[in-house]
């Protein structure tokens, strides 16, 4: 049987067929988060920081620094900021954001939050307007450096119109995310190095609960790097994959998921399957030439 035109291989139709499988998983996956995110986001409660709290639900505390970052406006201690850049009669718009690892604590608990991975919802702190002959602060530079936008702007001699929304220190934080014990989380994912005996290399062994090691592999030690500083930990989690942080309390519209996520369930499925049949008729059409 003929095949038609379009279905004969090329190149590029095997690299969008190998393309397809691969990204069918991903897309598949997504969807079925966005699926149990929509089931659970009316259901979802506030709660109090507590040492016995676990999985998906809305926390709040005050926000603490884990290292010393500065706003660039405002120039406040923060664990974060979004620097928007926006040229004045322009439509050319940039948005710039540094984030921070940070903790959050109320009522003598405190809960760690990742930088990465997160959606952020954060107050306007301060605004400036910066002409083309006005010179830039030493920092400003340096985060103007690597945007071209903001470049091309002070080139074109353009007003720039800054605006900076900063999560700061001390401030009330609300995060949405998978609530998980900290010293269980770590213990889990930590593994133990042992020697095997025969030489100095180390092999990976069980991890043992409450233990960390760094150890050297010339010299042998082993130091104890001991208990996490903080009691519970935020973080996406793996069946949701989803953190949220502001520093106002979240409204619905906030914690919406879009319907058209969803169809990734069925997206992701068909592209796999559209990729292995053309790879499939790609390989009959090939057995075919050598036949002849």
């Amino acid at each position: 049987m003929e095949l038609p035109v379009w279905l004969h291989p090329t190149a590029a139709g095997l690299s969008f067929a190998a393309a397809a499988v691969a990204a069918g998983a991903p897309i598949f996956s997504d969807g079925l988060r966005a699926l149990r995110l929509r089931r659970m986001v009316p259901r979802l409660r506030e709660v109090a920081l507590a040492r016995t709290a676990h999985g998906m639900a809305h926390a709040r505390g005050t926000v603490v620094l884990e290292s010393p970052l500065f706003s660039p406006l405002s120039r406040v201690p923060c664990a974060g900021f979004v620097l928007e850049v926006r040229g004045v009669g322009t439509p050319v718009a940039r948005a710039i954001d540094v984030f921070r690892p940070f903790r959050i604590s109320s009522g003598g608990v405190t809960a760690r939050v990742p930088a990465g991975k997160v959606r952020w919802l954060l107050s306007e702190t301060a605004t400036r307007e910066v002409g083309p002959e006005q010179p830039l602060t030493q920092n400003l530079a340096a985060l103007l450096e690597g945007v071209p936008e903001a470049l091309w702007l002070r080139r074109s001699r353009a007003t720039l119109r800054l605006t900076e929304r900063a999560l700061l220190e001390g401030v009330e934080c609300h995060v949405v995310g998978h609530l998980s014990d900290a010293a269980q989380a770590e213990a889990a994912e930590r593994v133990d190095l042992a020697r095997t005996g025969t030489d100095d290399a180390q092999v990976a062994a069980a991890g043992a609960p409450g233990r960390a090691f760094a150890v050297s592999r010339t010299a042998g030690r082993a130091a104890f790097a001991g208990a996490p500083a903080f009691d519970l930990r935020i973080d996406p989690g793996e069946a949701l994959g989803y953190l949220l942080v502001s520093d106002r309390p979240p409204e619905a519209r906030h914690l919406s998921v879009p319907v058209i996520r969803v169809a990734g369930l069925a997206l992701g499925p068909l592209l796999s399957l559209a990729g292995l049949l053309y790879l499939v008729l790609a390989a009959d059409r090939l057995r075919e030439v050598e036949w002849r």
